[in-house]
């Protein structure tokens, strides 16, 4: 036995943590009041939210469990590693935690997953030679554990927590996005890639049985942020920056729409719009189309489930062109 297979051992018990505790603290913060309005549905509902909890604790206890049953087994569990991304992804859930109540501010945002990403810089894991285009491959040294892996926190969990907002997208991106990077890491014969990928995808998806539309459970920022800092801890510890990095491509065009959309706002007068419109046959109506999320129902009409669909699709199409493009 290895330690994938380990993994794939743990793994329905991580769908099932997940799957309960999430029902357990949905119901609390329910009932304490903690709620947002599901506001793409004909009908406003107030929803619990702060749902992220259940899947970060149940990827943290899924990572020891792992540990516990490679002993059991005498399986070489790369120790350090493991307990690497333990430490920066409930980092992140507990700094995301402490925005969801206090709601800090965008300097906050950009500033505090370093402090996430500091077991990675510290650990010195991963390796310091990329390859970019034109020149070719250059060896970061310091600058890859000081610069690259901070700056790929900030984006990843800032990018993921402003691609969300229709029931499922957050998660479902993150299954989606999991599988690619277990692909990936399977193919480059990463096995820390595959496992932690494989315990991602079983708690994220015990998290979207109750957050699939009609959603009963928000991530909230702790769901959404602790799903960037998955994806950048995968891939810097299964050293697969270029094919990770190219997989985010569409969350970068959405920070990039959304900039263009401040700046429409700042200097062209548009009114700023937090939340689309929705018609009464239940049609998602943005003001503009300067989201990803806004893009489709914007030219085309579609309903919040049809519109996170066809950008699970589009995720879909552009990991599937990567694959192709690159192997």
């Amino acid at each position: 036995m290895n330690i994938v297979q380990v993994a794939l051992l743990v793994s329905p018990i991580s769908f099932i943590l997940s799957y309960f505790s999430t029902k357990v603290f949905m119901e609390k913060m329910l009932k304490r009041g903690y709620t947002g309005i599901d506001v793409h549905k004909t009908k406003k509902v107030k929803v619990p939210t702060f749902g992220g909890v259940g899947f970060v604790l149940s990827f943290i206890v899924s990572l020891f469990l792992l540990l516990a049953l490679a002993h059991v087994f005498n399986v070489k569990a790369e120790l350090m590693y493991i307990l690497v991304a333990a430490s920066s992804i409930s980092a992140m859930g507990l700094i995301a935690l402490v925005d969801d109540v206090l709601k800090l501010s965008w300097l906050d945002s950009i500033v505090l997953p370093i402090i996430a990403a500091l077991p990675l810089m510290a650990s010195q894991v991963g390796v310091t030679k990329m390859v970019f285009p034109i020149i070719g491959e250059v060896n970061l040294g310091f600058l890859y554990y000081l610069a690259f892996i901070p700056l790929l926190f900030i984006f990843s969990t800032n990018a993921t927590n402003m691609l969300a907002g229709y029931n499922g997208l957050e998660a479902g991106l993150g299954i989606i996005n999991l599988s690619y990077l277990a692909l990936i890491s399977y193919l480059f014969s990463r096995p820390i890639g595959i496992v932690l990928s494989i315990l991602g995808i079983a708690v994220l998806a015990g998290f979207y049985m109750w957050n699939k539309y009609p959603a009963k459970v928000f991530p909230g920022d702790v769901g959404t942020y602790s799903i960037g800092a998955m994806l950048a801890t995968i891939i810097v510890l299964a050293n697969i920056e270029k094919l990770g990095i190219l997989m985010l491509t569409l969350y970068g065009i959405n920070f990039l729409l959304f900039l263009f959309m401040v700046y429409k706002v700042k200097f062209k007068g548009m009114k700023y719009y937090k939340f689309a419109s929705v018609s009464k046959e239940g049609y998602i109506k943005p003001h503009n189309p300067y989201t990803v999320y806004w893009v489709f129902p914007y030219f085309f009409k579609l309903n919040e489930k049809q519109a996170t669909r066809v950008i699970f699709l589009t995720q879909i199409l552009l990991n599937a062109a990567l694959l192709i493009a690159f192997l």
